[in-house]
């Protein structure tokens, strides 16, 4: 019975102290990923008391995963963490602060442990590389905008880098939603024909994007006849308007073609299937 009872202490001390350790560390890493001076001041001490060099952390990932995986995740990153690193909840995320030299890397190796853990449904987003510990906050921030713009293209699993959404992330990244609006206003009257006809002018619009705007090299990319891809651009003018390959607009006809092709892609990774739509004008 005595015996039981100091184990029962021993144990309750052991999460009592563990439970400690992970607040102090949860705190270091909000604390870290911060911009308020006041939070900032004694980030040194506070790392070197826990074996790690302020000045040597140059990544931070984020790891965007379902609430209920979090935890999961969370012991999954611990077991490929350099000791050097931290990671912890924060933003409705998992935030990871370490040194690697190779953000992109890192995130691969994270991700490949956390797939092997919980499967794959988790994004890990890999910023650009921080200088110094105060473009650490910044980095976090670059990679936040990612995962909300991932999270509204329907992306569930993957590791990526911020640089491959740089251009989406700019334009959508305070208000990810609203792509979904920006891709109706430019190109949905040819995704509303092909829902409505069971065609397929968007494959030949996603071909025309990819190879330069020529409707020669669409076709050859397609195994079309150029015909056929000259009559398909003929019905999508008629959609979109006798400017719509003019310089500007077909700029934004790229953009939204290419986002259109992400959120597909986003939509069969999260398991919801896409039909093959059948072919023709």
């Amino acid at each position: 019975e005595r015996a039981a009872q100091v184990t029962a202490i021993l144990v309750l001390q052991h999460s009592a102290a563990a439970a400690a350790d992970r607040r102090a560390r949860d705190e270091l890493v909000a604390d870290l990923l911060s911009t308020a001076p006041e939070r900032r001041r004694d980030l040194e001490r506070r790392t070197r008391n826990l074996g790690i060099s302020l000045g040597e952390l140059d990544t931070v990932l984020v790891v965007s995963v379902a609430p209920e995986l979090r935890t999961a995740a969370l012991r999954a990153i611990g077991q490929s963490l350099p000791v050097a690193g931290l990671a912890a909840q924060h933003a409705g995320l998992i935030a990871v602060v370490s040194r690697s030299g190779n953000p992109a890397a890192a995130a691969t190796v994270i991700h490949r442990q956390i797939t092997g853990s919980v499967g794959p449904h988790a994004v890990v987003i890999a910023p650009a590389t921080a200088e110094r510990p105060e473009e650490l906050p910044a980095r976090f921030t670059s990679a936040l905008r990612t995962a909300r713009l991932l999270t509204a293209l329907g992306k569930t699993d993957g590791a990526v880098t911020t640089a491959s959404y740089l251009p989406y992330t700019v334009l959508f990244g305070e208000n990810p939603e609203s792509l979904h609006q920006f891709i109706d206003e430019v190109i949905g009257p040819v995704l509303a024909y092909d829902r409505d006809k069971d065609t397929d002018l968007t494959a030949t619009l996603r071909a025309l994007v990819r190879n330069d705007g020529s409707p020669t090299k669409a076709a050859r990319a397609l195994n079309y006849h150029p015909n056929t891809v000259v009559q398909r651009l003929d019905r999508i003018r008629t959609l979109l308007g006798q400017s719509w390959r003019e310089d500007e607009n077909f700029f934004r006809v790229s953009m939204a073609t290419r986002l259109d092709e992400l959120r597909d892609v986003g939509t069969e990774e999260a398991g919801s299937g896409i039909n093959d739509s059948a072919d023709g004008a």
